[in-house]
């Protein structure tokens, strides 16, 4: 595993539009967390049902692996 400066010079992926969803970042890595409820809510907000808006995020969101990096998404959607 690489060194904690290597690490954080992994770049961000930054979702246009989305700015708004993230709600944190992960320490170590320095990558940004986003809110899947909140994803969910901007595509319904746009016009999508609420499965529609699963259905695109999971596949056209949740499936994004550019360059090797990574998505954080915390599924806020259970509640307790």
């Amino acid at each position: 595993m690489g060194n904690t400066n290597e690490m954080s010079e992994v770049p961000n992926i930054n979702l246009d539009g989305l700015e708004h969803c993230i709600v944190g970042k992960e320490l170590e890595t320095d990558t940004l967390v986003y809110s899947y409820e909140k994803i969910l809510l901007h595509f319904v907000q746009d016009g999508m049902t609420y499965e529609e808006a699963i259905e695109y995020v999971d596949y056209n969101i949740i499936g994004l692996k550019p360059n090797g990096n990574f998505l954080i998404i915390y599924d806020d959607t259970q509640k307790i």
